[in-house]
């Protein structure tokens, strides 16, 4: 778990309301699993009235450039208290004569888990270091120690793991690093951050800990083994109680250790791993395989489980599936993502990155959230393709640095401001890719909200607090397909993203500039001591060299005239229909066929993962505009939950809800560029206005909507689906050359 995941990580999520006839039913807020009792969680809430507990142990410096503490866990039975030591250990790359260290190397294994919400209140002996190493020490009440204090969920695993007659060496973030804010600390804790990588691939196994356990543990692990026998998986169908053993398994999903980015490179670099869950375990490869094989019943699963049984049930998320897709949790992601990041050699060790930064940024790991919004990228630093050293390089140290030729805008700084962290992120991305995409993959969380104490601090310092101002050309992750990792729990929240799934080989689904390649560039300003962004986290202000413009090429499509309401929980409105040419007869009856603008833009005109749409398609939209209501309006979900609904509605259905969830559908004024088109239809973002442009920008694979602010300005809205649009079309025979010194452009802020 990164360090900074920190005391103040607390995390709630607000349910939402489904209407049904004239009220409301109250969904029981989705929140992550803890792992741990109902009674330990209400424990942990009321222990936060409590008067937070001091720490009387002081850490010693140490060379924390070449070494790292080690916990040593004494022997005890588990009633007694938790009493250890830490020591220093240098790591295997300390051999090299750039790193070497005066300490010898131990063994240990390392511990991946969720630090909990909360005070720390877990009290721990740790006794001071008398440099004891191969022998086990023998503690007297003579021996000098000092209490340290932890949360609970670290408490219940050090207690789990400890041994009665042996002691153990362990790797903890919270106990091995200074989590002080003493600058001593800060130093600390910058340098070993940058080492988690080698840290948790030097430890001889690493284990996932989920929690203390509860009532559904040992039934849920030991369904898990039972999956891996394929026989058995195959039998589930058949079984009655199979739906509530379902349920088992999207609860354990749900668990908070699947929501945290840094668990993401703990797991990655372990040379093995287990998974514990109160005193169950199983190996992380037969763990994952579980899962992989569970999720293959997803279909399955989703039929028995998505209604709820009974009026009493429907807000209860424990009990039915309800609006959560289990394949957009963490959970299956780390599943899938672990054994496609490396190419590895026969024993283990890794010979080749093969995801780039921007893939796993902005698209493979969304589902995965941290603390602090800088480590949305930091904390996949070390697993990237293209943000590690060469691998020919002889023995190189653990992190890059700028020194070995690597980017020196992507290397961690936690003194940037949150604004040119993104903007450096995403300046480096299209430099690399050649494409403006990133503008549209909603990736980036919203600057943290300042606590109490760092408002108090800002009172009492020479800074006044100002109001964050972000570009909006950096693309929040509110309007991602879930709105963000705890999204995913209440179901789908927007549409999902019309430019191409960069995991699947930077393959764009669209073409909408033609292959141009884009011309960027990121205002900055001309002398570092300029007005800038303040630094929203530690209380001071630090100029960027960001002025938050951002100049790009292309060409005004058209303007919209029309826009309909959006497309809220999949009912489509009856003008949708009407601005895509499905209009009724005065006599009321309908069309004989479905106008191909109309069914090709409810699909965005592809199929899933990008192919092109299918074109029975067309015959079941037919069939599904049979069905609307009397206003004219579409319940897109209103048939899934029919058991004699054609199974190809289904799939056609499904496919519209991914793409109009959320969405405008809009009619343009016509007479575009050049006057060589009449109205333009299809569908904008949520926050689209009459008389909005709609834009094509080279190197962006989709049209996009701005806004003019002033008469030389704009703000990004988001992108769009525009019919006949999408493939280069509306683009000239012939066209400058790049950098396109004829063309104005756009200047986006």
């Amino acid at each position: 778990m990164s360090t900074s995941d920190r005391e103040n990580d607390s995390h709630s999520r607000n349910g939402t309301a489904k209407s049904i006839g004239p009220f409301q039913i109250q969904k029981r807020a989705q929140t992550f699993d803890t792992g741990a009792a109902p009674g330990k969680i209400l424990w942990g809430i009321a222990e936060k009235k409590v008067r937070k507990k001091i720490n009387t142990y002081r850490y010693q410096n140490f060379a924390h450039d070449k070494d790292i503490r080690i916990l040593r866990i004494f022997p005890g039975k588990k009633s007694s208290r938790l009493e250890c030591v830490l020591f220093t250990s240098a790591l295997p790359s300390a051999e090299h004569l750039s790193l070497r260290s005066e300490s010898a190397i131990h063994s240990y294994w390392a511990l991946s888990y969720w630090w909990g919400e909360g005070e720390a209140t877990n009290p721990i002996t740790i006794y001071d270091d008398i440099e004891e190493r191969e022998r086990l020490q023998k503690m007297t009440p003579f021996n000098p120690s000092k209490i340290f204090y932890v949360r609970d969920n670290l408490a219940a695993a050090l207690r789990q793991f400890r041994d009665e007659t042996e002691a153990i060496n362990v790797w903890v973030d919270a106990l091995c690093i200074n989590q002080g804010e003493e600058p001593d600390a800060v130093r600390e804790k910058t340098v070993q951050v940058k080492r988690m990588a080698e840290i948790y691939s030097a430890a001889d196994s690493v284990c996932v800990w989920l929690g203390a356990g509860k009532d559904g543990t040992k039934a849920t692990f030991q369904f898990l083994k039972d999956i891996l026998n394929l026989e058995y998986l195959d039998r589930l169908q058949n079984c009655p109680e199979t739906s509530e053993k379902w349920m088992l398994v999207v609860n354990l999903m749900k668990n908070r250790w699947f929501s945290r980015r840094w668990v993401i490179q703990e797991l990655a670099f372990a040379k093995s791993a287990t998974v514990r869950w109160g005193s169950e375990e199983m190996t992380w490869p037969n763990f994952a395989d579980s899962i992989a094989l569970f999720m293959t019943k997803h279909e399955q699963m989703k039929e028995t489980r998505s209604r709820a049984k009974s009026f009493s049930k429907i807000s209860d998320p424990n009990v039915h599936v309800g609006a959560l897709d289990p394949r957009a949790l963490g959970a299956n992601t780390l599943v899938h993502a672990t054994s496609s990041l490396f190419r590895r050699s026969d024993d283990g060790k890794i010979q080749q990155r093969l995801v780039s930064l921007e893939v796993l940024v902005s698209s493979l790991f969304l589902a995965f959230e941290a603390s602090e919004p800088k480590d949305i990228i930091y904390a996949v630093l070390s697993l990237a393709k293209d943000t590690t050293i060469r691998h020919e390089l002889a023995d190189p140290p653990s992190w890059p640095q700028p020194s070995l030729g690597i980017d020196k805008r992507i290397l961690p700084d936690y003194d940037k401001s949150l604004a040119d962290v993104y903007s450096d992120f995403m300046e480096y991305c299209i430099e690399s890719s050649k494409s403006l995409d990133i503008l549209c993959r909603h990736w980036a969380p919203r600057p943290k909200k300042m606590t109490p104490l760092e408002k108090l601090r800002m009172e009492k310092s020479e800074w006044k607090e100002e109001a964050v101002k972000m570009p909006s050309w950096i693309p929040f992750i509110d309007g991602h397909a879930y709105g963000g990792p705890g999204g995913v729990l209440n179901g789908r929240k927007n549409g999902d993203s019309f430019v191409g799934n960069l995991e699947r080989q930077n393959q764009q689904h669209y073409c909408a500039s033609g292959g141009l390649s884009p011309y960027v560039k990121f205002g900055k300003w001309e002398q570092p001591e300029q007005p800038g962004f303040r630094n929203e986290y530690q209380g001071t202000s630090k100029f960027g060299p960001f002025d938050g413009t951002l100049e790009v090429k292309g060409f005004k499509l058209d303007s919209i005239k029309k826009l309909s309401g959006r497309v809220l929980n999949g009912v489509i409105p009856a003008e949708a229909f009407e601005y895509g040419g499905w209009v009724h007869s005065d006599d009321g009856t309908f069309p004989a066929e479905v106008p191909d603008r109309l069914w090709r833009t409810l699909v965005a005109d592809r199929g899933p993962d990008g192919v092109n749409a299918p074109t029975w398609y067309r015959r079941a939209c037919l069939e599904c505009l049979m069905h609307v209501d009397a206003n004219g309006d579409l319940d897109t979900g209103g048939f899934g939950d029919l058991d004699d609904t054609p199974a190809t509605m289904k799939i056609f259905l499904e496919r519209v809800r991914s793409v109009i969830w959320c969405r405008k559908f809009f009619l343009s004024r016509g007479k575009g560029k050049g006057g060589s088109h009449g109205p333009l239809f299809g569908l904008a973002p949520p926050e689209a206005r009459e008389g909005d442009c709609i834009c094509i920008l080279f190197g962006c694979s989709v049209p996009v909507v701005l806004r003019a602010v002033t008469p030389d300005r704009h703000s990004f809205v988001g992108e769009c689906y525009v019919h006949g649009m999408m493939d280069g079309e509306a683009l000239p025979l012939t066209f400058p050359k790049h950098p396109y010194r004829s063309v104005i452009g756009f200047t986006i802020i």
